[in-house]
């Protein structure tokens, strides 16, 4: 359905800023090109997965690394297919 939506109204890409639910939704959907991950100055112990459900896995290519203000460090990712 997502997918028959952009393609009606001619939407080639969206910067999805999701949950566990909805990053697992896409990337099994194979649906992600590229994933963004920032890297922030706390550690916790506890968090919001990135995926969730059942088991999978998919290879990357580390695209480029990124320090921005603050310490903040962005890790870019392109899928592999």
């Amino acid at each position: 359905m997502f997918k028959d939506i952009c393609k009606e109204k001619n939407i080639n890409k969206v910067f999805v800023s999701g949950g566990a639910h909805i990053n697992t939704l896409f990337m099994k959907n194979n649906l992600v090109n590229d994933i963004i991950i920032n890297f922030n100055l706390y550690v916790l112990n506890n968090g919001i997965n990135l995926f969730e459900g059942e088991t999978f896995e998919q290879e990357l290519d580390l695209d480029k690394v990124i320090q921005e203000k603050e310490g903040i460090v962005q890790i870019w990712y392109k899928v592999k297919r």
